[in-house]
Order: C-alpha cells, then structure tokens, then sequence
C-alpha cells in the first residue's frame, strides 16, 4: 500500500483549516492536493482531533511487546499489563 504524504495529524490540521472558515479549494490548493482527496479525508477523519490519533497508535502495542520479548530472546514470556493509575 502507498504511504501517504500527510500524517494523520497534518491532515486534521488541514481539516480544520477548511473548518475556520477557508474555502475548500484554497485550502486544497495550498497544501497540493485534490478536493476529492479533502473530502475522503473529510468523511474518514472529520470531526477527530489529534488525542483521537493516540488511539490509534496505542494499537501497535502488542506488536511492540513482541518485538522487545524477541530481542531479549523470550519469546514465550507473557507481557504484563500496565496499571494506569
């Protein structure tokens, strides 16, 4: 899958600036990309904000545990869970 230009915190930025009150085409212009682009990102990120997006990367914890259980050549130890508070 192609990587995108934009991560997904430029690109709430860049729905907020339409959101302010810029029109969609100088928005779009100004950041090099087309209206049909804005409005899939519109529809797949509208109405997040950027503390949304730590969401998602909390999900590529397990992957990271096992990553570091393998370095430390224990690969069939469990991970403990952390307590949050």
């Amino acid at each position: 899958m192609k990587r995108s230009r934009f991560t997904e915190e430029q690109i709430i930025g860049i729905l907020k600036e339409q959101e302010a009150g810029h029109p969609t085409a100088d928005v779009c212009r100004w950041h090099g990309i087309g209206q049909p682009t804005f409005y899939k990102w519109n529809a797949k990120y509208g109405g997040l904000d950027e503390g949304v997006t730590l969401l998602s990367k909390s999900c590529r914890l397990p992957q990271l545990a096992v990553t570091i259980r393998t370095a430390l050549n224990r690969p069939d130890e469990p991970v403990e869970p952390l307590n949050a508070g």
